[in-house]
């Protein structure tokens, strides 16, 4: 018994100074997100998560009032996330992001990457989002609105797939293709043998980080075959908690989606301009009758306190603003205050297809407490064409990391 209980001390003695060593070789820090890295480098983790809510207060006429009923003032938790991400032995990487709003837990990433691989870089397979779009490769956490615009809905979104994707000439230019099934929020396909492809490409003809100018130009293109031979599209005006203001409805017999987008963006200093064009034609079995549906914005950016947009030139879209000061009541430090503005038309209608036509002017402030925290109010006007309009006052209360 003395023996046993013994050689269970040395085995416990052991096995802590074994994990006191393993301890040494690894360092954690804080840096937008909790991290964790072996001094190697081949080692690297990331703990961090998101809570976004959302409050609204709409007016409408009477004409928007009798086709959709009066809206309701409210609040919602837009998002609710938290994601573990690293890299596995230097040349693999994961990433495992949960989504808890709305009163049920969905996938909204779940992948894996090999990194580093000559010529062709990064192969990444699991759900992810598809590369296609400015706006939409942009975080949630780092747009200049509290939503984007109607046109985003003719994107592709997160499904499952496989990808490759790389940066050259010096990391100014970034490309991505990969073939894709579309699922449902856990990640899910539907049962069939059809396979969507989509690829984007973006150049920066203009770059200069000393001065904090740079010209950003980028082309998607999605071609995709639906399961059931079915397609829709629908969109909100600039806010969540509000319905569909304009709706294709069910388009039966459909061959093919061709998606194209065109995207591009201006940062001088503390001032920039972004903009996206986005098509959907959609071609129908039999010689029916096909249809083309497009969106596109233009949106203004302006920082009073100095900063300026974070653009990556690894993966091609802005990131987090670094604020020159952070929020101190009992200090000097405001964070960072953004001026914003934009404005959005997007177009559900042709030929039989009566499906809207919603033009949006959005104006707000976004105010930038730290790194980690975010505050943002918008004013929307919406104005569903031939029909009537709506005033949108929206807030989001942000923490993020």
């Amino acid at each position: 018994m003395r023996k046993l209980l013994f050689s269970g001390i040395l085995f416990l003695t052991n096995f802590s100074l074994i994990r006191a060593q393993e301890a040494q070789n690894f360092k954690s820090f804080w840096n937008k997100g909790y991290h964790l890295e072996s001094n190697d480098g081949n080692f690297k983790m990331k703990f961090g998560g998101r809570i976004q809510q959302h409050w609204s207060f709409s007016s409408q006429d009477d004409e928007i009032k009798n086709l959709f009923g009066k809206a309701t003032n409210g609040s919602e938790f837009r998002r609710i996330r938290f994601y573990n991400a690293g890299t596995l032995y230097n040349f693999v990487s994961y990433k495992l992001q949960l989504e808890f709003a709305g009163g049920f837990t969905t996938v909204k990433d779940a992948y894996i990457s090999i990194n580093k691989i000559p010529f062709l870089g990064k192969f990444t397979v699991g759900h992810f989002k598809e590369p296609f779009g400015l706006d939409q490769y942009n975080s949630s956490n780092d747009m200049s609105f509290i939503e984007r615009a109607p046109n985003f809905d003719i994107t592709p979104g997160r499904n499952n797939g496989f990808m490759f994707s790389n940066t050259t000439f010096n990391k100014n230019v970034t490309w991505a293709i990969g073939t894709f099934r579309d699922t449902d929020n856990f990640g899910k396909t539907s049962v069939g043998n059809k396979y969507n492809f989509t690829g984007r490409i973006t150049a920066l003809p203009v770059f200069n980080k000393e001065k904090n100018k740079l010209l950003h130009l980028g082309l998607a293109y999605s071609y995709r075959t639906p399961d059931e031979s079915k397609y829709s599209l629908e969109s909100r005006p600039e806010a969540h908690l509000l319905t569909s203001y304009i709706n294709t409805g069910t388009i039966n017999q459909v061959d093919n989606i061709q998606l194209t987008g065109f995207e591009a963006a201006l940062v001088l200093d503390s001032f920039s301009l972004q903009s996206e064009y986005i098509h959907s034609r959609v071609n129908r079995e039999n010689l029916l009758e096909n249809y083309n549906f497009y969106g596109y914005y233009i949106e203004a950016s302006y920082f009073i306190t100095g900063e300026h947009k974070n653009y990556s030139k690894k993966v091609g879209y802005f990131k987090r603003v670094s604020q020159k000061s952070n929020f101190n009541p009992t200090g000097k430090g405001i964070g960072a205050v953004e001026l914003v503005a934009r404005y959005s038309s997007t177009d559900y209608s042709d030929k039989s297809i009566e499906g809207g036509i919603l033009n949006d002017m959005t104006i707000g402030v976004n105010w930038h407490l730290n790194p980690a925290t975010k505050f943002s109010f918008d004013f929307t006007s919406a104005k569903l064409v031939s029909i009537g309009s709506s005033n949108i006052f929206q807030m989001k209360f942000q923490v993020a990391f």
